[in-house]
């Protein structure tokens, strides 16, 4: 389980490493010893924005671990080591910097790269980043900003199969909606554009999209009508091709070229879904690898757990014809209590998990190695009360959002990857079927957020102590016969796995809590004020933009001066947002408070500031609001003898008052702004005195003296 890592790829993930890092410095004008000062501007920039930690920590959507190393790697193969073979790469990867070409080598042919990555793990939004990367820096060699030969935007995905082919056909060019038309607006890209694209590139990007034809730019490799020479001129700059053995990007490519990349590609990158011959066949250098045991291993997957059918005393099964004198194919007994057992799964999640969220409706997959049985597979469920239209066959499952129930077999389970998958039922007799094959039909998480980080991360430790999990937050429950659990030994033996006793006795959710807003939420409402040369309609930050948030119960309490019934804190708080909350509801001078969560709120002006190319946007911990005022609050966990006043961000939070009190009274609900830091030696010191919140706020507003002066034991606590 445990194999040891390439030499070259440990080589590329400390390259990486690297280059992470020095993403979140402040940049220096020349420094050869840096990555980053050799990558193109462009580059840098996308870079920044997808990986750098102070992005990453302001946002819901990020790369996961995996799909961040593929799209690093592809970087620094490309634009830094401009070279294939395996021993002078390694040698580059080394020490990088030392041996860097300064200009672009020959292109006479194209590189190529493969990537192996387990199936369902958002290998698409990997392929979608590279796309951007060669559009972005080719649309900048057109204003001659650098040389563009390794860049292009022509684009050719080679897909498996159609099924495949479909799915990039959405993520592209959005879903087929009722109507027979794509919906071009759900499209990934714009769905997820806030990670995708800075706010500067996201006009020009979607410009060239909706240039772009509507139909003709699916193709099939194996097509042969037409005049192939024709085509190639009249294709639009993103084709899709079906037919390849693995997932295919030529970067660069003008037209179809079948199974081999085109003459006029610069890039060729193969994406593998699981251990395969022809990977050691393709000729091009394996530069990454994420099987399912590092995805589940990083949280980049859902954990698998095996339901305690031992416990249903089933009788085996064995291979033997399922008609009998012209008469239709019956269900084994050992299949319709497997099917019952999944069913009663599912409706212990189904319950927990609308109440907390009625978006995320739970699916059950059945995988049968018999597709004979599957009208008895049909029969049985509705006789079960599953009604007719809620069950579904895979090929309509992504049309059928109501389907609460998906039925295939088992050669095609690789190919499913649906994030509602939480229960999957294997009726199989003999089957050779890996077990991560069928933990990847539901392997994509249904619950990504940061909110749910804590959950998962908890559940990931008991698997890994053979405890069973808190929650099922993310755990995939497998149904699977007892004389198949052995093939699942070496998953738990690695911690990566759990057969569970019984899980009647597990909550679905666990201690999480979804806090709503009041009715009167209008009353305790703080809209942030605009900075300065932001217009009026739309610069105004509010609290309500959120309906609903998710909390723990072990770290909330009930709050009656918010928009929210409760608020919570982080479990590495160390008591001081707690600490807070007690004393900003006690006191009767504040009105309304509120802790704020920077992934979910201001990201309204962040996206402003980011396309004026500016970084100094500021968003605070807390808001408090008074009779005379409204504090803007940045927690502080140690004594500060002088103010901050040299980050970027500082500067940011001291335009929001200044910007605030010159608009009308109106505008800024009859009260001046402030911006205080709270320092925890203080506060705590404060609080022992039994001190009003509201009184420290006005006394470091006003720059007063601090009220109890603090010794150097408060301090250092």
């Amino acid at each position: 389980m445990n194999a040891p890592t390439p030499p070259l790829h440990a080589a590329l993930q400390y390259s990486a490493g690297k280059l992470l890092i020095e993403l979140d410095r402040t940049p220096t004008a020349n420094d050869s010893a840096s990555l980053v000062h050799h990558l193109t501007p462009t580059t840098r920039m996308l870079l920044h924005w997808w990986f750098s930690g102070s992005r990453c920590s302001t946002r819901v959507d990020n790369f996961h671990i995996g799909q961040r190393e593929a799209i690093l790697h592809i970087v620094l193969m490309h634009e830094l080591m401009q070279t294939e073979d395996p021993a002078q790469l390694l040698r580059l990867t080394s020490d990088p910097c030392q041996h860097l070409a300064r200009t672009p080598g020959s292109l006479d042919r194209p590189a190529r790269y493969d990537i192996r990555m387990a199936p369902g793990i958002g290998l698409r939004w990997v392929m979608q980043a590279l796309m951007i990367w060669q559009w972005a820096n080719h649309a900048a060699a057109d204003t001659s900003e650098h040389d563009g030969a390794r860049f292009s935007d022509r684009l050719t995905l080679v897909a498996a199969t159609p099924d495949i082919q479909q799915r990039l056909s959405d993520a592209w060019l959005g879903p087929v909606a009722a109507t027979g038309q794509r919906d071009t607006g759900m499209n990934s890209l714009m769905r997820h554009a806030g990670l995708f694209l800075p706010a500067s590139m996201r006009q020009p990007f979607f410009n060239w999209m909706a240039a772009q034809p509507r139909s003709g730019n699916v193709l099939s490799a194996h097509d042969t009508t037409g005049n192939i020479g024709g085509l190639e001129q009249a294709l639009p700059a993103i084709t899709l091709i079906a037919g390849s053995h693995p997932y295919t990007i030529d970067l660069g490519a003008s037209g179809p070229h079948g199974h081999r990349p085109s003459r006029n590609a610069n890039l060729h990158v193969s994406f593998y879904r699981s251990k395969d011959a022809a990977i050691s066949a393709s000729g091009s250098t394996l530069i990454a690898d994420f099987p399912m045991e590092r995805a589940i291993r990083n949280g980049a997957a859902k954990l698998p757990m095996l339901e305690p059918t031992h416990r249903l005393r089933l009788p085996a099964v064995r291979s033997k014809s399922m008609r009998h004198r012209g008469l239709r194919p019956r269900l084994p007994r050992a299949y319709r209590s497997l099917l019952q057992c999944g069913l009663q799964v599912l409706a212990q999640r189904e319950s927990s998990f609308t109440a907390v969220d009625p978006t995320r409706h739970p699916k059950l997959l059945v995988l049968c190695d018999t597709p004979r049985l599957l009208p008895c597979v049909r029969r049985f469920l509705m006789d079960n009360g599953i009604a007719r239209d809620s069950i579904v066959d895979a090929a309509h499952c992504r049309s059928d959002g109501a389907a609460r129930v998906v039925l295939d077999t088992f050669h095609a389970a690789a190919t499913l990857a649906e994030a509602p998958t939480c229960v999957i039922v294997a009726l199989r007799m003999d089957d050779d079927t890996m077990p991560q094959t069928i933990i990847s039909a539901g392997a994509p998480r249904l619950w990504p957020e940061p909110d749910f980080a804590a959950l998962r991360s908890e559940n990931r430790e008991r698997i890994a102590q053979r405890r069973a999990p808190d929650n099922l937050i993310d755990v995939l429950s497998i149904v699977e016969h007892p004389q198949h659990h052995h093939r699942y030994s070496h998953l738990i033996r690695a911690g990566l796995a759990i057969r569970v006793e019984a899980s009647s006795g597990i909550d679905a959710t666990g201690d999480l809590f979804t806090a709503t807003l009041r009715p009167d939420a209008a009353a305790y409402q703080i809209a942030m004020p605009p900075l300065c040369g932001e217009t009026s309609a739309n610069s105004a930050e509010t609290m309500a933009d959120v309906s609903r948030s998710y909390l723990r119960k072990r770290q909330m309490m009930r709050v009656h001066k918010s928009i929210y019934t409760h608020s919570g804190w982080s479990l590495n708080d160390n008591g001081l947002r707690r600490a807070f909350l007690e004393c900003a509801e006690c006191d009767p001078q504040i009105e309304s408070h509120w802790l704020i969560d920077r992934r979910r709120y201001g990201a309204g002006g962040r996206e402003r500031q980011s396309a004026r190319d500016s970084t100094a946007y500021h968003i605070p911990d807390a808001l408090v609001r008074t009779a005379q005022a409204i504090y803007l609050v940045d927690f502080i966990p140690f004594y500060l003898a002088s103010p901050l006043t040299s980050a970027p961000s500082a500067d940011a939070s001291a335009q929001w008052p200044a910007c605030a009190n010159k608009l009308p009274a109106a505008r800024r609900q009859g009260r001046l702004w402030y911006r205080v830091m709270l320092q925890a030696p203080l506060f705590w010191s404060w609080k022992r005195a039994d001190g009003m919140l509201s009184t420290l706020f006005a006394s470091l507003a006003e720059g007063a003296a601090e009220p109890h002066p603090i010794s150097s034991t408060v301090a250092s606590e």
